[in-house]
């Protein structure tokens, strides 16, 4: 039977895994916790079509076109 020895393993490979895992979970901690968020402050609306959309009566008072 062939021996298996716990020294033999790819040490490199081994680092590269550990070193992208942890950049991996502090770029997650950061954006979770940290990142103030995105700023939509370009995106501009209509205020007429804003107050247009919210004053439409609901479908179950609207009358039928005769």
């Amino acid at each position: 039977m062939s021996e298996v020895n716990l020294a033999d393993y790819n040490r490199a490979g081994y680092l590269a895994f550990m070193f992208s895992m942890a950049a991996t979970m502090a770029f997650f901690v950061y954006i979770a916790f940290i990142h103030p968020g995105v700023n939509l402050d370009e995106i501009s609306v209509d205020k007429k079509e804003a107050v247009v959309e919210t004053q439409a009566p609901p479908a179950e008072q609207a009358q039928p076109a005769q």
